[in-house]
């Protein structure tokens, strides 16, 4: 049974700025105000903004062209982690349910230091150009690191 939208946003909507639940087949499942999930009905599949492991930035707006190699270009100024908590290396390209590129990626980095060093000189640097297109790399933060 997968969750309706409309008990998705009055799940959320309750919140208040705490941790509200989700609930499906699997149980129920924690939501952060500032993270998101994903609920199937029998998966334990579950999506977190805010990673874990070694400090990593969320790369969008590269074409669906783009390969693992490019990313390492793109990045190459900065200390990447040795890999990341899934176990690949420090650049994974976000693929969607049907394996197709999503034009996402995330980068791991060795300290939260380089990683806001990293998003802060490339957010919105143009990636390429494609004819008529000019392909801007927007870099968010994806960890627990730069408090205002």
């Amino acid at each position: 049974m997968a969750l309706s939208r409309a008990a998705a946003v009055a799940a959320t909507a309750g919140g208040g700025g705490r941790t509200a639940l989700l609930r499906s087949a699997a149980g129920a499942v924690p939501r952060s105000p500032v993270g998101c999930l994903f609920a199937q009905a029998g998966a334990r599949r579950t999506f977190a903004l805010v990673a874990d492991g070694p400090p990593r930035l969320r790369l969008r707006g590269l074409p669906y062209t783009a390969t693992v190699n490019e990313v390492y270009d793109f990045v190459r100024e900065y200390r990447l982690a040795n890999g990341s908590d899934s176990g690949t290396g420090a650049v994974q390209l976000l693929k969607s349910r049907g394996r197709k590129p999503t034009g996402q990626a995330f980068v791991y980095f060795e300290d939260a230091s380089e990683a806001i060093r990293a998003k802060d000189e490339l957010h919105k640097r143009p990636w390429c150009i494609a004819g008529p297109s000019v392909y801007r790399v927007e870099v968010l933060e994806d960890f627990k690191g730069r408090t205002i």
